[in-house]
């Protein structure tokens, strides 16, 4: 799966309040940012910058998946694109 990072976070609701990256997939038809309130396994994100990953999505084991988490795990697999928001703006 193709991932896009944007470039700052914003405030989100999970089990308490937190702070969710803000993504879109390369399939969605809408192309509109979505919150992502999962961790991105092996991915150090910096504000500022705009990310396309390559991602990997494993299914969890239902015994293994507390019950306020994702069943799925997301491992990353290839920073693809990596620029400043700045850039995005040109």
């Amino acid at each position: 799966m193709i991932l896009e990072v944007n470039s700052y976070r914003v405030p989100c609701v999970g089990v308490a309040p937190m702070s969710c990256l803000q993504v879109r997939r390369d399939d969605q038809p809408d192309g509109k940012w979505q919150n992502f309130y999962s961790e991105i396994r092996g991915f150090e994100y910096r504000p500022g910058y705009l990310y396309r990953l390559r991602i990997r999505e494993t299914p969890l084991p239902p015994e293994q998946v507390p019950a306020d988490a994702s069943s799925i795990q997301f491992d990353l697999v290839e920073v693809c694109l990596l620029y400043t928001s700045d850039a995005a703006d040109e």
